[in-house]
């Protein structure tokens, strides 16, 4: 039910990149950073996207609807790993892995000045 509810939800996203786009890109960024919560690697969305993009292969045979599907998708992907890759800082995860060695040491390295900023990932 889970993965059915996710692969409705990339449709979904999909159809919207064409008429929202902006919004779209907050809506993915913010996704994005939700999925570092749950320490997903940025690394899988490709092959999430290659396989969202055969089954709609199967299921139509129109260029058009196919060609869009792909562009929306890989837009949507790129943003989602984006926020992933540029969002987990070492402070975010040492926060996500509860380790607080490591958080002591992701912000031993920031000035006391700025340790605000890194801990809200604006450093």
């Amino acid at each position: 039910m889970r993965l059915a509810f996710i692969v409705g939800k990339a449709l979904d996203f999909s159809a919207r990149l064409f008429d929202e786009p902006a919004l779209m890109v907050d809506e993915m960024t913010q996704l994005g950073l939700k999925h570092i919560m749950f320490q997903a690697q940025s690394q899988f969305f490709q092959p999430w996207v290659s396989a969202l993009m055969a089954e709609i292969q199967q299921i139509t045979a129109d260029e058009e609807v196919v060609q869009g599907m792909n562009y929306a998708l890989c837009v949507i992907g790129s943003i989602i790993a984006q926020a992933v890759e540029t969002g987990s800082t070492p402070v975010l995860q040492a926060i996500v892995n509860d380790d607080v060695k490591a958080l002591k040491s992701a912000l031993r390295a920031t000035p006391r000045a700025e340790r605000a900023e890194a801990v809200l990932g604006r450093a």
